[in-house]
């Protein structure tokens, strides 16, 4: 999970861009008790440039009229004037020289504009978002607005943007990625192990004696040991047994345990002195830790355990039916897991820049503002977790360093959205899409995972699930679309 940077540095990146006066959110709604205006037409739709309209407002002098009014009657509601019993109907000239006709006005302006973008959105025809902006600012309407006489404003609003294909995924020409080859001596070393864990252990001669790599087999009892120094109290069952296997490996177990049994023989009887480690854990309760032992181990036999030969034989007694062949593939494939992941987003990132000269795409300044300060956050949170000061990041997040930033990142941005929107159409076209089964098991393990690093309450369910499932859909499309395209992998040139 990504980091979140502390609040007041957030409280920060968040105001230093704030809303200029003129803007209106393009989703804002009227007021119930809102009139509708039936003197004046329609607003009306002109199309712009970077997916973005304007809409031409007219409203008729009796609506210029009533919407002051009404704007005045909100104030009245708000304000005590003298001679007024709180809640009677003022005169409206008796409001306007209480509050000012400029903020009448500004009320009035910001009604009648969520009125005509409120008539806009219900027509459906466009899906507006973001913001809304008076063009040529509010000040100017207000200049030209006089009660009771017609007026004309226009407001500027983004739209969701269309999608238009210039060409086919056959299209496509056939595309070579380069992927990171697997570490050949990462597959020896995990072979390595597997021949460590399935050793192959032999009876040793008689006077044989166990060295470190062998395995001694015999019954072991334990008991504390006393204030004198002599034998005490057996220790707890767990910490004896009969016909255990002791392996001579340094570190295995206790200090002192298997450097007591070098050189055993069948038949032999050793009395080991060790101390268990002072910290309790999972294997070790409080009753032994830190305590001073007395191990006394009748050996049995002695066993020599050697590495087994890497063939059939030994791929057989891993899995029946397993060939070498068959058991080299999987360690490669496992060993090479993180690489082919890698890999897939190479050849995906080659496939989404051919995607992106498919088709066109005009995406609107909300959406580039939107993704801009998303990752400028996230980069700002690196920063953070990197080491970086909230005094050092202080000094990052200016509208300036914004800025800056969005004119270097405008150029991905759009890429990226291009191709996103590009995939969610073929998504649509082909009936592809996240596997619900997928999307849960993956979600409950990332919330597993939150609540155990203590960052529960930090997990947003709702946002990770919607990330999860565009990623498992954006997978299914890169899937179905190499399957296309003629993809060639070249191995990348290893580094000095």
């Amino acid at each position: 999970m990504v980091r979140v940077i502390s609040l007041a540095v957030l409280g920060q990146a968040v105001t230093a861009f704030n809303t200029p006066r003129g803007l209106h959110l393009s989703r804002a709604m009227p007021a119930r008790s809102a009139p509708v205006m039936q003197a004046s037409p329609p607003p009306v739709i002109e199309k712009m440039a970077n997916s973005s309209i304007a809409i031409k407002v007219t409203v008729s002098a009796d609506d210029t009229l009533m919407s002051f009014e009404r704007a005045a009657e909100h104030f009245a509601k708000g304000v005590e004037i003298r001679g007024f019993r709180k809640g009677s109907k003022i005169p409206t000239q008796v409001v306007v020289g209480q509050v000012g006709s400029e903020a009448v006005k500004s009320k009035a302006i910001s009604d009648l504009s969520d009125r005509a973008i409120a008539a806009i959105s219900a027509q459906g025809t466009v899906s507006l978002i973001g913001q809304s902006q008076l063009d040529g600012g509010e000040d100017a309407i207000i200049d030209r607005y006089n009660p009771g006489s017609d007026l004309e404003f226009s407001i500027k609003c983004d739209v969701w943007p269309d999608l238009t294909w210039t060409g086919a995924v056959e299209d496509v020409p056939p595309l070579e990625v380069m992927q990171e080859p697997v570490d050949a001596v990462k597959v020896d070393a995990a072979l390595m192990k597997l021949r460590e864990r399935y050793l192959v252990s032999k009876p040793a001669a008689a006077e044989y004696a166990a060295k470190l790599g062998d395995a001694v087999f015999g019954n072991m009892v334990g008991y504390f040991v006393a204030a004198d120094g002599t034998k005490g109290e057996p220790l707890p069952g767990v910490a004896s047994g009969d016909d255990v296997e002791i392996v001579l490996e340094a570190g295995k177990f206790m200090p002192g345990l298997v450097e007591g049994l070098e050189g055993a023989k069948a038949g032999d009887l050793k009395e080991i002195r060790v101390s268990f480690p002072g910290k309790v854990s999972r294997n070790l309760g409080e009753e032994l830790a830190g305590k001073a032992a007395l191990f006394e181990v009748s050996c049995k036999e002695v066993r020599t355990r050697e590495l087994p030969e890497l063939n059939d034989e030994f791929a057989d007694s891993i899995r029946p039916g397993l060939t070498y062949q068959g058991l080299y593939d999987e360690v490669r494939k496992a060993v090479g897991e993180e690489g082919d992941k890698r890999n897939q987003e190479a050849r995906n990132s080659a496939i989404e820049a051919e995607l992106v000269k498919l088709v066109e795409c005009e995406v609107p300044e909300t959406l580039i503002e939107q993704n801009a300060k998303e990752k400028f956050a996230e980069m700002m949170a690196d920063q953070r977790n990197s080491g970086m000061t909230d005094e050092e990041l202080k000094k990052l997040i200016t509208k300036e360093g914004f800025e800056k930033y969005k004119k270097v990142a405008t150029v991905n941005i759009i890429k990226k959205f291009s191709a996103s929107m590009a995939i969610d159409d073929l998504a649509r076209r082909e009936g592809l899409g996240a596997d619900p089964t997928m999307v849960e098991d993956q979600l409950q393990l990332m919330k597993a995972q939150a609540d155990q690093a203590g960052e529960g309450d930090q997990f947003d369910e709702q946002r990770t699930k919607a990330s999860l499932e565009a990623t498992l859909k954006r997978d299914a499309v890169m899937d179905w679309l190499a399957s296309k395209i003629e993809i060639a992998f070249k191995d990348a040139p290893k580094g000095p």
